[in-house]
């Protein structure tokens, strides 16, 4: 079904120097998503990474797909993603920025650099609402809006999530996203880009982020790190697994396919002998995927060799992206998490949550309350 994605826009705006603050993939589908929403037609579009481009998810790897897709839009399109620090030391004056967040270090450092008569933010991911799992994180969050505040007033930023957590989903926006979502998966296809091949019914998990424990205990003393060192330890493993065991008990002989986060791209061997238990006699196989490709570009190769039948399971709000690059075929996605057991053991593993696995809990609310009220938007949709 195609989706034309016009109801609704608002009327085209031409001349626009607008400024993106991206360093993902999908986080600049989402900021053209929102520019075509918005009627916005720039005469100068820049979309400026400060992170390096050595990470696969990064939007400086696709630079030739995303400026097409751009052009395409009727925007003059730039791309400034060269090492961490792409603008000079002259203010980069601009109509409308574009952020994925407003409190991160990048979002503060481009505010400062890009002096702009509108400010958005879009959210993480396709456009999730922010939402952070730790209660510190929050406090720092609320304290740096607060402060954009003081220092702009009350207008002097919006928050636009294309996925709300209280609100339903701006149906006509949504549009905008999987048309260019479509657009480009035709420039990958037209590229012949090529990663690893995923079998048809293959499952497909995408990992958080695993933070590695390699100290026992340490501190610093003149600028070094002093303490004592342990073997990489991967934590929160437990609950990986835990979350894990259902999805290979039902996948039986068939393929796992393990999509470790791009961060832990030096810690494939770690993931692969950490999760290589569950696959044991009898039960799925496990393969941890080499980290060539991100997850778009998977599932539109997976789809171009034909229709996929296996499932995309994960933790994090990737899983919204595979929902929108997979649609209408979105119920193949599915949230992992641990059981919570049954009787007494149900309410003692929720405490148990609660005190030493509250970050888990959290996310898990998260992505369950957006992906919810994502997949309601495609019911509205396939009623159309």
């Amino acid at each position: 079904m195609l989706f034309t994605g016009h109801v609704g826009v608002k009327a085209r705006v031409v001349g626009r120097t607008v400024v993106v603050g991206s360093s993902q993939l999908i986080t600049t589908l989402s900021a053209l998503a929102y520019l075509r929403w918005r009627g916005i037609q720039a005469s100068v579009l820049r979309i400026v990474s400060l992170k390096a481009g050595d990470l696969i998810h990064a939007s400086s790897a696709f630079e030739q797909e995303l400026q097409r897709v751009a052009t395409a839009e009727g925007h003059r399109c730039i791309v400034q993603s060269h090492g961490p620090s792409p603008l000079g030391s002259e203010p980069l004056h601009c109509d409308l920025l574009l952020l994925p967040r407003l409190d991160d270090q990048e979002g503060q450092t481009l505010l400062a650099a890009c002096p702009a008569a509108e400010v958005v933010e879009l959210g993480e991911s396709i456009g999730v609402e922010t939402r952070l799992y730790s209660f510190s994180a929050r406090r720092t969050r609320s304290r740096a809006l607060q402060a954009l505040r003081a220092r702009h007033g009350p207008d002097g930023f919006t928050l636009a999530p294309l996925i709300p957590i209280h609100r339903d989903v701006e149906v006509s926006r949504l549009c905008c996203l999987l048309e260019l979502c479509s657009a480009f998966r035709r420039q990958i296809e037209t590229a012949g880009r090529s990663p690893e091949a995923l079998p048809s019914d293959a499952a497909l998990v995408c990992l958080p982020y695993l933070k590695v424990r390699s100290w026992r205990w340490r501190f610093k003393l003149a600028g070094r790190q002093l303490g004592w060192r342990q073997p990489p330890q991967l934590l929160n493993l437990a609950y990986i697994r835990a979350a894990l065991n259902p999805l290979f008990k039902c996948q039986g002989g068939q393929a796992v396919w393990i999509q470790a986060h791009p961060k832990n791209h030096r810690h494939r061997e770690l993931i692969q002998v950490a999760l290589q238990p569950m696959a044991g006699s009898g039960s799925a196989r496990l393969q941890v995927l080499d980290g060539t490709a991100p997850l778009e570009v998977l599932l539109t190769q997976q789809l171009m060799a034909g229709p996929a039948q296996g499932t995309v399971a994960g933790f994090g709000t990737n899983l919204l992206s595979a929902a929108v690059f997979l649609h209408p075929h979105a119920d193949r996605v599915q949230l992992c998490a641990a059981p919570h057991g049954k009787g007494p053991m149900r309410w003692w593993w929720r405490t148990f949550t609660a005190l030493f696995q509250r970050r888990e809990l959290l996310r898990r609310r998260h992505v369950q309350t957006t992906l919810t009220n994502l997949q309601s938007a495609f019911q509205q949709l396939n009623a159309q």
